[in-house]
């Protein structure tokens, strides 16, 4: 791939801490970590000089914020996208695989760097969202564009917003 001849100017924000564990994995095994997506999709961008690492909190841009969610892979972040008159979607990636997470948040993908991480943010995404209505938008989730979580007799039921795809 070569980013450096693109017509645009992309930004490519990359958490500091899942990048750190991203290049130690390669520096142990060049070439073989994540299948090799690494060396595919994240070392290009490096070399042509167009990555910004952020932490938590950092504002991509006004009403876009970095939230952090660790578990699925080290330092793993998402966005909080603030729409205005305190409704928000949080964009959580990895962070959830399956529906069926929402009814035991503590089932954690056999691809989770550390499980007990990735059940605590699971939980915070859901806590969260039952709390204020936040839209939780995960890239796992098939066939719905995100769901909402209300807590009825102690446990998590989700309102899917679903969608066409």
């Amino acid at each position: 791939m070569d980013v450096g001849r693109r017509p645009f100017r992309a930004r490519y924000v990359i958490g500091r801490a899942e990048l750190a564990a991203w290049q130690a994995r390669e520096w142990l095994q060049p070439g073989s970590s994540n299948h090799g997506a690494y060396v595919d999709s994240v070392l290009p961008v490096e070399q042509a000089g167009l990555v910004e690492t952020v932490d938590e909190g950092f504002d991509h841009a006004r009403g876009l914020s970095i939230l952090s969610l660790p578990g699925h892979s080290p330092g793993q972040i998402g966005l909080d996208l603030d729409c205005g008159e305190g409704r928000h979607v949080l964009f959580c990636g990895d962070a959830i695989h399956s529906p069926a997470q929402v009814f035991a948040p503590e089932w954690s993908s056999a691809f989770c760097s550390n499980p007990a991480q990735a059940v605590a943010s699971r939980v915070g995404l859901f806590d969260r969202s039952a709390g204020d209505g936040s839209m939780i938008a995960p890239s796992q989730i098939r066939n719905a564009l995100g769901f909402h979580v209300e807590r009825r007799a102690g446990a998590y039921r989700p309102e899917f917003a679903l969608g066409t795809a």
